[in-house]
């Protein structure tokens, strides 16, 4: 028993196959897609992240070599 995703896949085939630049306008379209929800992600990610503290922050403790040694 074949589903109707097989279906319209079988279906779809030939007219791609035939139609270089309808298959080639889907990939980019894709691509474009793909390209676009990675670099959202990213700017969500670096959004949701706390701000860094400065090196020379007071509330930072330094180790000085000496002590350890």
């Amino acid at each position: 028993m074949r589903t109707m995703t097989d279906f319209y896949f079988q279906r779809a085939l030939p007219v791609l196959r035939r139609n270089p630049k309808l298959t080639a306008m889907m990939v980019y379209s894709a691509g474009i897609c793909i390209a676009v929800s990675i670099a959202a992600f990213a700017i969500w990610r670096l959004a949701e992240r706390p701000p860094l503290e400065p090196t020379e922050s007071p509330h930072r403790q330094s180790i000085h070599i000496r002590a350890l040694i």
